[in-house]
């Protein structure tokens, strides 16, 4: 029953992400109409529903159905980026920037670790996966990566995925910081709201 649910939950959410909202403020001439963008927010790492969002999200980019602007991954640790690298260079999708944070929750609850994944090896010893990134230490925060992702896209154009915890601390970060480089985006409208 609990996988059920989380299936269903998990594909509500992508399927929100990618249903246009519709703003009364925005003329018609403003609305963006082009194929989705989305920017991951995950807590990849300690259960299945990330791994599902980022496999169908990289096949729906195959199919144009949307773009993966990046993925901002908000469990704290190198390992967890590393997940979402492995994920990315998986379905061939290697180019996709990742945040992470490196202050974050202590000790979150973890369902099923697979942090390690990244460093699997076949009985030879060889890396069962192939990853991007050579340097995690060189990824930005995840905050950084939401306002670098949000400054180059039009207005109203970017739908958040959050598969995270509730009150991300990426979130916090973000928003606490004044809108200095960033139009007017859908994160924006979350912040004043907070």
């Amino acid at each position: 029953m609990i996988r059920w649910l989380l299936a269903v939950a998990l594909v509500c959410s992508v399927m929100t992400a990618l249903t246009p909202c519709s703003n009364d403020d925005l003329s018609k001439s403003q609305e963006y109409t082009g194929v989705p963008l989305i920017i991951l927010d995950t807590d990849i790492g300690s259960s299945t529903d990330d791994l599902f969002t980022m496999m169908m999200l990289c096949h729906y980019q195959d199919q144009n159905r949307s773009r993966l602007l990046g993925v901002v991954v908000d469990r704290e640790g190198e390992e967890s980026a590393a997940c979402a690298d492995v994920m990315n260079t998986y379905y061939g999708h290697g180019d996709i920037p990742i945040g992470l944070i490196r202050d974050g929750i202590k000790n979150p609850k973890v369902w099923i670790n697979y942090k390690a994944l990244h460093t699997l090896t076949d009985s030879n010893g060889k890396l069962m996966f192939q990853r991007t990134v050579a340097d995690y230490s060189s990824l930005p925060d995840g905050w950084q990566l939401y306002r670098q992702l949000l400054a180059t896209q039009s207005d109203h154009s970017v739908s958040i995925v959050s598969i995270a915890s509730v009150l991300s601390p990426v979130w916090y970060n973000y928003c606490s910081l004044p809108p200095t480089t960033i139009r007017h985006s859908m994160a924006w409208s979350w912040c004043d709201a907070r």
